[in-house]
C-alpha cells in the first residue's frame, strides 16, 4: 500500500468512527454526549488526516482549498468545529436542549409509570432527556429516561452558533455527509493524478 493510499484509508477509517458515534448518539440521552463527541472529534480528524497529502499529489493544495470552501465554508461545519473545540480544547459541553411543553399537569404526570425510588420528574435536561430522577440506596441521584409522550411536549437537542441554534442530529448528519462527499471527490482527484 502506498503512503497516499494509506492516508486515504486512514481518513475513511476516521469518518467511519464518526458515523459510529452518530449511531451511538441516536440511542438516547445516556449515549448522546459520547456519541456526538466522536462525531465532532473524529470528523475533524478526517481533515487533519487528508492534510498529509500536501506535497504528495500534484495540484492537491489548489484542489483542497477549493473543496474545503465548497464543503466546509458554512454554518454546519463551523458549528461542528466549534463543538470539537469545546470538547477538546475547553473541556466543556456544547450541547443544549430546547423544550416545548404542550400540556403537563398532575393528570399528565399520573399517566407516566413512576419507579419506586423516584424523587421527582424532569423534562428536557441538557441532553434533551426527560424522565424520573431516582435516589439510589447509596444516596446517589441518577436520571431514569423515558420517551416523553408527544401530547405532553417535545425536547430537541441543539448546538449554539452565531446567535442561533441548530438541531444537533441534523447538523451532525449533514456534516458527516459533507465529509463523505469530500473524501469521495478527493479519491477521484487522487486517482486521476496517480494513474
Amino acid at each position: 500500500m502506498t503512503r497516499i493510499s494509506e492516508i486515504l484509508k486512514e481518513a475513511q477509517d476516521r469518518l467511519d468512527t464518526a458515523w459510529v458515534g452518530f449511531e451511538q448518539a441516536k440511542l438516547g440521552p445516556t449515549h448522546l454526549k459520547g456519541g456526538f463527541r466522536n462525531v465532532a472529534i473524529f470528523g475533524r480528524m478526517v481533515i487533519f488526516c487528508t492534510n498529509n497529502l500536501r506535497g504528495k499529489v500534484e495540484g492537491f493544495e489548489e484542489w483542497d482549498t477549493d473543496a474545503k470552501r465548497r464543503y466546509f465554508d458554512n454554518d454546519v461545519s463551523k458549528t461542528m468545529t466549534d463543538a470539537r473545540n469545546q470538547f477538546e480544547k475547553q473541556a466543556s459541553n456544547p450541547i443544549f436542549s430546547c423544550t416545548h411543553i404542550k400540556s403537563f399537569g398532575p393528570q399528565d404526570r399520573a399517566k407516566l409509570p413512576r419507579p419506586a425510588n423516584a424523587i421527582g420528574f424532569f423534562i428536557g435536561d441538557r441532553l434533551g432527556g426527560s424522565g424520573w430522577m431516582l435516589r439510589m440506596e447509596n444516596g446517589d441521584e441518577l436520571p431514569f429516561y423515558i420517551d416523553l409522550p408527544p401530547e405532553i411536549g417535545e425536547v430537541k437537542t441543539v448546538l449554539p452558533h452565531a446567535g442561533k441554534t441548530l438541531d444537533l442530529m441534523e447538523t451532525a448528519e449533514t456534516y458527516l455527509r459533507s465529509l463523505q462527499c469530500y473524501l469521495d471527490e478527493l479519491r477521484a482527484f487522487v486517482g486521476e493524478r496517480t494513474k
